[in-house]
């Protein structure tokens, strides 16, 4: 029996009734609502969870397999030095699988559409609310520019002590933020 027909049921008796009823109408739903919740947690929650963690697997499995998967210490010279371009899609918690395409910036986003890691580092979240550097322009740009590079580039997880290490030149002009939400990232791409 659902919840509702309780209340159903429980709505059909006397005043006097009901009020004789509430404690063990109210225990009633807590127990059901207690069930729905156990299952959940313990059935449906590992579940949920197994699930990512396979289809992440794959994921990685699939790009060493095709020999896209970069390691910090070789990309790192390479965004220094500005000879490539490390897009760095952001999460809520932070940066995210990120790419590196062996172009510098002005081959990759000659238009300066999507903002740097710098001005991702200084303004937050709200660099993606900016006019010049709204989401629409920076989803749009993923859909059009980034399915070039889906087959070079390499992926990798930098962390955050990584990136602040990076030079504020090569934060201005070889790294550059993506919400991960972007229809067009390469994550959502590759999977």
């Amino acid at each position: 029996m659902a919840s509702w027909d309780y209340t159903e049921w429980y709505n059909r008796q006397p005043v006097l009734l009901r009020v004789l009823l509430f404690p063990l109408f109210v225990s009633v739903i807590l127990i059901h609502g207690t069930v729905v919740m156990a299952f959940l947690i313990l059935i449906i929650l590992p579940f949920i969870l197994v699930k990512g963690w396979i289809e992440s697997r794959r994921f990685w499995r699939k790009l060493r397999e095709r020999g896209q998967v970069g390691q910090w210490p070789e990309v790192e010279p390479q965004v220094s030095n500005g000879s490539g371009t490390l897009i760095v899609e952001v999460t809520p918690k932070g940066p995210g699988c990120s790419w590196l395409i062996d172009l510098p910036r002005d081959a990759v986003d000659p238009e300066h559409v999507v903002p740097s890691w710098q001005q991702y580092e200084e303004q937050g979240w709200e660099v993606f609310d900016s006019p010049s550097t709204a989401f629409e322009s920076i989803n749009r740009w993923t859909l059009e520019r980034l399915g070039a590079y889906e087959s070079s580039a390499r992926a990798l997880v930098p962390t955050w002590k990584q990136l602040a290490g990076l030079g504020v030149e090569a934060k201005q002009r070889s790294v550059l933020a993506v919400i991960c939400w972007c229809e067009g990232c390469l994550t959502s791409r590759c999977t």
